[in-house]
């Protein structure tokens, strides 16, 4: 009798969850409720048109409206699914999730690719099993004769989780900070570039006080503008502010790179649409009218990410031109460009080979002071989601090495772009959406720790520090290589020797041993500073 009341009880409850499946939006289902049903069915129809390709999905404005109807009825599959899709293509992208998966939980026939989304909202959380499990769900469902494309990205999917797996079981020694409040908002910060000394950086934001006010209605957001902070006077970082005019405009201005000395930025001006690089002179604290780049550099096609050498004789940019006598599709790669003396303009571009552009996009470049290190973030190699940061070395022959991935966890399953490397090699900074954040993407410092370092006491040296006879020995420690780049500084103010006023000097930079001018340049006519990054070890003359 016993066993029958359980089992009674237990039909009771099985047939109970059940009723508490899907509830669609049918006025059937809230005759109690008719005014808050209608309000409720407004808030989601309003939504789906929103989200509707005509003329692009408006993701940030249909999520309040989502929300809302949520309130009112949270078992409606599609409106589930709905705010997943919302949450995943906005700031919250984590939450999207948990969504999904009730969508799939209500009414797991209700939408053809719910598998798929289940599997990104795992592999965004880095649960690379279960993204597996449910990418290959999604795979079964697709035709291999009519969703040939659709099952190549599903399979791109499955193996940057599976290069998640390894390089979270292999991780890099690193400390990653969020640059703090002086820096970060709830609105996004990237793209921060930086003085060889790492004492003022510059940066782009979209935030309610960008040139003009107005939001970028594709996205819902701010217009880009140049931020910039120093630490000339404190040990941390100033207050960030708005550069102002002449650089920004009421258009997307975005800082792309910046000298060594700091006199020269490139910036990204949208251009209506067609995207080019600009560059801008600063004397003092005034920067000039951007001028843009020759015709070599600016094509009819998107350009938006450069840096120089600290030499001043290359200048590696990102274009997503096409390549010539290739039908391939456009996509971002790397090229260089060399400075002609004679004619004083960027010629001779040519593009990154094979190994280092992928038929993904490339972006986000850094090429470090030593000359030699290129640091770029890539949708393609070995990336464990989105974009990841990748380093290559240019060798003696000119030729680079294959590009590695620079690890977990600088890396994530998101998108981790604009990688810059300060001179003693040790700091880096970087753009990133990590939870925890300010809100939307924020600039980080990351600190490399190098290997673990062996303690050198044992149970040997313990006995022989209690002993009461003192033993002495000459140890000798092995030999450490030191595998980083050697580097020098070389900053300075040029001054009147009566007046002590700062002067604008032409500065050239010898190699003593060679007799070879290697570096010529100016200081600043109305500070008198000047700073360049050297390769350390070298006799110099200035």
């Amino acid at each position: 009798m016993k066993t029958i009341i359980i089992s009674s009880i237990f039909i009771f409850s099985c047939s109970f969850l059940f009723a508490q499946k899907e509830v669609t939006f049918d006025k059937k289902n809230f005759k109690d409720n008719k005014k808050e049903f209608k309000e409720a069915l407004d808030y989601l129809e309003e939504g789906d048109e929103l989200l509707m390709p005509n003329p692009f999905p408006r993701y940030s404005q249909a999520l309040p409206l989502y929300e809302k109807a949520y309130d009112f009825n949270p078992k409606s599959a599609h409106l589930n699914f709905q705010l997943g899709l919302c949450y995943l293509n906005t700031v919250n992208k984590f939450k999207a999730l948990d969504f999904f998966k009730s969508s799939f939980d209500l009414n797991p026939n209700k939408h053809p690719d719910i598998h798929f989304y289940i599997g990104r909202g795992y592999h965004l959380q880095s649960d690379w099993d279960n993204a597996i499990k449910h990418y290959e769900a999604h795979k079964k469902r697709l035709d291999t004769k009519n969703d040939l494309a659709r099952i190549m990205d599903v399979n791109k999917f499955i193996y940057e989780c599976k290069s998640g797996k390894e390089l979270v079981e292999n991780p890099v020694r690193v400390w990653i900070d969020n640059m703090g409040k002086q820096i970060n908002t709830k609105y996004p910060e990237y793209g921060m570039i930086m003085t060889a000394d790492a004492s003022e950086i510059f940066f782009t934001s979209r935030r309610p006080s960008t040139t003009g006010g107005d939001k970028d209605v594709m996205i819902d957001q701010y217009f880009e503008d140049v931020y910039t902070s120093n630490r000339f006077t404190t040990k941390g970082w100033s207050p960030s502010t708005n550069v102002g005019e002449p650089i920004n405009t009421k258009g997307h201005d975005a800082a792309v790179a910046l000298s060594p000395d700091g006199a020269k930025m490139i910036v990204y001006i949208d251009d209506k649409g067609d995207g080019n690089l600009y560059e801008s002179k600063r004397e003092g604290n005034e920067w000039s009218k951007p001028k843009s780049f020759n015709d070599e550099i600016c094509s009819p096609y998107h350009e938006a990410s450069a840096w120089y050498s600290s030499d001043a004789k290359r200048l590696f940019f990102v274009s997503d031109r096409p390549l010539e006598n290739r039908g391939d599709p456009k996509d971002r790669d790397i090229y260089v460009a060399f400075w002609n003396e004679d004619k004083e303009e960027w010629l001779d571009v040519k593009r990154l080979p094979e190994k280092i552009n992928t038929k993904y996009d490339e972006d986000g470049i850094f090429l470090h002071p030593d000359g030699k290190t290129l640091y770029f973030s890539s949708k393609g190699h070995n990336t464990m989601g989105g974009y990841d940061i990748f380093k290559t070395i240019q060798q003696e022959d000119g030729s680079w090495s294959d590009p590695e991935n620079i690890g977990y966890p600088v890396n994530t399953p998101d998108d981790d772009v604009f990688f810059v490397v300060a001179a003693n090699g040790r700091d880096a900074y970087m753009t990133s959406y990590r939870e925890g954040g300010f809100g939307d993407k924020d600039l980080y410092k990351v600190t490399f720790l190098g290997p673990i370092k062996e303690p050198i006491l044992n149970s040997e040296d313990i006995l022989l520090a209690n002993s009461s006879v003192p033993v002495r020995a000459n140890v000798i420690e092995p030999k450490v290589e030191v595998t980083g780049s050697q580097l020098a500084i070389l900053k300075g103010i040029v001054r009147d020797d009566k007046t002590k006023e700062p002067l604008k000097a032409e500065i050239e930079l010898v190699d003593n041993e060679t007799n070879e001018v290697i570096a010529e340049f100016s200081s600043d006519a109305k500070t008198g500073r000047y700073l360049v990054s050297l390769p350390g070890g070298k006799n110099y003359g200035i």
